[in-house]
């Protein structure tokens, strides 16, 4: 097709070598008629309708190749049967037919059937269809390799395929490992899931958490109508919370957790999600472990660790997990959205990690019983025997409660460790510390929702028992306060921090490097009533009332900074309190103590008047006392009523028999007076310095 054909060789950039290339390429990829193009060199190439011809043609004669094989194989497989004695009676469904000999069959749905070894010569098909096939097939056998195929598809068909090792089989290797719920299904369930329908499994997974094993969850939508009671070993493992979902029909709890006993090793919840169709369950949860206990107290269900598993709750599904009466329960990689309560911990609940979870708040309501919704709460529970248990051994970390109403509540439990835990959007308060012991918020943070109808508190820490030193901690957190919208806004207020709430002191309070930023705070850290608190190095990044303390039997405020505009309001009527107030930067609208001996104060300012103060000028001196006379030296000082001043001088410059005495002149000036009480003339050479030190009222 070239049009000019130059024979250059291969790689030329002649401008008539590039028509050429253009003009055969076109023709090979558009021609609809011709199967051949030819290059500029001359080269016969085939066109893409050639390749298409080609491979149509190709398709065709292997379509035709199968279609005659197949028949063939038919025609062969007949022969095969007549040259075998075997004798045709015919189609099922012209019959009946009687078997008078056992060489005789029939043919139903391309299939050819035969007596069994246990039905007699005799026996006379019932019918002539579906129905009465399925009655009469009892008693034949399929010929040729169907029966081999029959039987694999039957229920022990897995004990007709070997296995890898030692010459087991399918049904042993399965028997021994964790199984597929699939084992458990219908094949008309299994297609059903494979074909993406959602598909009751309620009786199925009942059956498969019964087998006490490990249980593979495939790909698809799964529903139930009722709980899942969950074994002791058994667990529930899927592919990804994207591709495998359980929908909670039912109208309680998705899985009851607690078949329990001291069993080590872990189960592993992993790689599905959760959703709540109905409208039955806004106060089920989806992993609710039950009461256990005895004459002793708890008995514990042991070593669950559930990942990568989603809650799509969307205000339906009440809660993500109870736990109570368990040990070593971990939850990481895990998120939710629209629970009520994502985590609630009752009673003995030991050595428990929640790592890396996230939930979204929106559509949720309170569950029955519950005031709010939370993030996460730890309550104390009373067994049979009398006996109290909290949680204990508590680690949250990286986690991030969004749009409750309290993000985290504290009702009882010892060593609780909150890491890099977020109250985002919280309605009414973010962390609430309300009885416990050694619980830390460690660099939490804590976002205050515009429309607030009531008072809230970031950080909220009131006594639990008067006299009872609270071990609570809080480090680095920050809270991010913003204007309250709501129309009763100007009655309700808002704290980042508060430590007490009228009654007992709340004792132990330690508030140390936080940061609180925003706007409509009431105060940034606030002491209603407390005692051996310390506030300490926080930041305060808004204008206004930083910190306010109505009451403190025992207060340590130390190295506050502000960005110039806060203010710090501090009040006790108690006469034996304590307060230590040292480098804080912002103004002191109200520092009032009833007993001014108990306050150290020494900031920018404030300085208390207990602190006393000191002062020193010195001068040179070279001069000859005269015998039984007195020399004077007058040394520049600032002076104030009521100080009082003394008088040194270098080592070794007074001689045995002279003295010193100071008194002032001025507010400025102070004479020193060297007396000689000897009889000789004596030279004094050195330093001599006084010292004025102020009364605390100045």
């Amino acid at each position: 097709m070239s049009t000019y054909k130059t024979g250059n060789p291969l790689g030329s950039a002649a401008v008539k070598d590039l028509f050429d290339n253009a003009e055969n390429l076109d023709f090979a990829l558009n021609s609809l008629t011709a199967l051949i193009w030819t290059d500029r060199l001359g080269k016969v190439r085939p066109s893409f309708f050639g390749m298409e011809t080609s491979f149509l043609n190709q398709m065709a004669g292997h379509e035709s190749a199968f279609e005659a094989a197949q028949t063939d194989k038919e025609t062969r497989f007949l022969a095969f049967l007549d040259s075998s004695g075997y004798v045709f009676l015919g189609d099922y469904e012209n019959g009946p037919f009687q078997f008078s000999a056992r060489n005789q069959y029939i043919r139903y749905n391309n299939q050819y059937y035969r007596l069994n070894a246990t039905t007699d010569v005799g026996f006379t098909t019932t019918g002539t269809d579906a129905t009465t096939f399925a009655n009469d097939v009892t008693h034949f056998v399929l010929m040729d390799g169907d029966t081999l195929r029959q039987n694999l598809r039957s229920n022990d068909g897995q004990k007709l395929i070997g296995a890898p090792g030692n010459g087991g089989t399918l049904d042993d290797w399965i028997s021994g490992q964790f199984r597929s719920l699939f084992y458990y299904l219908s094949p008309a369930k299994i297609e059903s899931v494979l074909s993406g329908t959602a598909t009751d499994i309620t009786a199925e997974l009942q059956a498969a958490m019964n087998d006490n094993r490990p249980i593979w969850l495939p790909a698809g939508q799964h529903y139930v109508t009722g709980s899942i009671t969950v074994s002791a070993n058994s667990c529930l493992i899927g592919p990804g919370a994207r591709m495998v979902s359980i929908d909670n029909r039912g109208s309680s709890h998705l899985f009851i957790i607690g078949a329990g006993g001291y069993l080590r090793g872990w189960k592993l919840w992993h790689g599905f999600s959760i959703t709540a169709s109905g409208n039955n369950t806004a106060s089920a949860y989806a992993f609710y472990y039950s009461d256990r206990q005895d004459a002793n107290g708890p008995v514990y269900t042991i070593a669950q660790v559930f990942s990568e598993i989603e809650i799509n709750a969307n205000g339906k599904l009440g809660g993500g997990w109870y736990l109570q009466d368990c040990f070593r329960v971990v939850i990481r990689d895990c998120g939710a959205t629209g629970l009520s309560q994502p985590f609630r911990l009752v009673g003995s609940v030991v050595q428990t990690t929640i790592d890396n979870f996230v939930q979204n708040g929106d559509g949720a309501s309170a569950m029955a019983g519950r005031d709010y919704t939370y993030g996460l709460t730890t309550e104390l529970k009373t067994y049979t025997n009398g006996s109290v248990f909290t949680p204990e051994g508590l680690t949250v970390v990286n986690t991030r409660f969004v749009k409750q109403d309290i993000g985290v509540k504290i009702q009882g439990g010892l060593f609780l460790v909150f890491n890099a835990v977020e109250a985002d959007y919280s309605k009414y308060k973010g962390f609430w510390y309300n009885g416990g012991s050694q619980v830390s918020f460690n660099d939490c943070y804590v976002g205050a929702q515009s429309n607030r109808d009531a008072n809230f508190v970031g950080f909220d820490i009131p006594p639990a028992a008067s006299g009872v030193a609270e071990a609570v901690n809080i480090r680095g957190c920050t809270v991010n306060m913003s204007q309250n919208t709501n129309v009763n806004a100007g009655s309700l207020s808002s704290y980042g921090i508060r430590v007490g709430n009228g009654g007992v002191n709340a004792k132990g309070a330690f508030v140390d490097g936080c940061t609180l930023r925003g706007s409509g705070y009431t105060a940034g850290i606030y002491v209603n009533r407390g005692d051996c608190v310390n506030i300490t190095a926080n930041r305060f990044q808004f204008s206004g009332v930083n910190i306010q303390v109505d009451e403190c039997k025992s207060l340590t405020m130390m190295n506050n900074s502000g960005n110039g505009s806060g203010t710090y309001s501090l009040v006790t009527t108690d006469t034996s309190a304590k307060w230590l107030i040292i480098n804080n930067t912002e103004i002191f609208s109200t520092l009032s103590h009833v007993n001014p001996q108990g306050l150290i104060s020494m900031n920018p300012g404030h300085t208390s008047g207990n602190v006393r103060r000191e002062t020193r000028s010195s001068a040179a001196i070279n001069a000859t006392v005269p015998a039984n006379g007195y020399s004077e030296l007058t040394i520049p000082i600032t002076l104030v009523e009521g100080c009082t001043l003394s008088v040194g001088a270098s080592l070794g410059i007074i001689p045995t028999g002279c003295s010193l005495s100071v008194a002032p002149v001025s507010i400025s000036l102070a004479r020193v007076l060297i007396r000689n009480s000897t009889s000789t003339a004596v030279a004094v050479t050195g330093t001599v310095y006084v010292d004025a030190e102020f009364p605390p009222s100045t």
